[in-house]
């Protein structure tokens, strides 16, 4: 059992109990494959919850703070996690990233993952995620990386990710996302790089898409034409894209 102390403050309970809360719904008692990380939830601060390598440093793993209440980034990145993304990581409201990125996570993202407005950079890429992305996404303005390929999420991609003004990489490819791509996406001036690939979404980018204003450093859809008993057709037509053919 671990005693909390009198002399702590609510934020740093808080914290703990929303750290508990990913531990026990990810099976954390089966992480480690890192020998340096402990898969026992430990009884010191959430703080030292990492394996003891610098942020500067490749490698780094576990929970990082900015100070001993303020919990900055959560990096889990193939740990073996196993279970479902909680809505209780909604509670670290300055998390600036977060990464569970290439774990067997199932299950949905929780619609309170929008509360984290200091998220910076956030990762699900390489799970097993189902469902629709929320809406709820559109309300972390300072976002700048946002990767979930690579799982099985559906249904359209939501307009609200228009919002996302300080957006400059997003990776969508790899899914079930069907429709067409928002065009609220185009006027996001600091998006830089958009993966589409390897879904099913339909129609054009290039009236918006593909302007001569737009810089794109990476752009990529299944506009690639593919034959079957039909004529030859494209999913999405896009003339300045990186085609794949689905």
């Amino acid at each position: 059992d671990i005693a909390l102390s009198e002399n702590q403050s609510p934020r740093i309970i808080l914290n703990r109990y929303a750290l508990a809360v990913v531990y026990y719904a990810t099976s954390g008692q089966d992480w480690g494959q890192d020998e340096q990380f402990a898969p026992n939830l430990p009884p010191s601060s959430v703080c030292e919850w990492n394996n003891g390598i610098t942020l500067e440093t490749p490698g780094a793993l576990g929970v990082y703070c900015a100070t001993q209440s303020s919990v900055q980034e959560i990096r889990l990145r193939y740990l073996g996690l196993k279970g479902t993304v909680p809505w209780e990581l909604s509670l670290l409201d300055s998390l600036a990233l977060l990464d569970l990125s290439e774990n067997l996570l199932t299950g949905t993202l929780p619609t309170e993952i929008g509360k984290l407005v200091a998220l910076r950079n956030v990762s699900f890429a390489g799970t097993l995620l189902s469902g629709t992305l929320p809406t709820e996404i559109g309300q972390l303005i300072s976002l700048a990386y946002f990767a979930v390929d690579s799982n099985n999420l559906s249904g359209t991609l939501p307009t609200e990710l228009g919002q996302l003004v300080s957006l400059h990489y997003a990776s969508f490819g790899n899914n079930h996302f069907v429709g067409t791509v928002p065009t609220e996406m185009a006027q996001l001036s600091n998006l830089r790089s958009l993966s589409l690939e390897e879904n099913n979404l339909t129609g054009s980018l290039d009236n918006v898409f593909c302007t001569s204003q737009r810089l794109w450093d990476h752009l990529s859809a299944d506009c690639e034409p593919h034959t079957g008993n039909s004529a030859s057709t494209v999913e999405i037509e896009c003339s300045c894209c990186y085609c794949w053919s689905s």
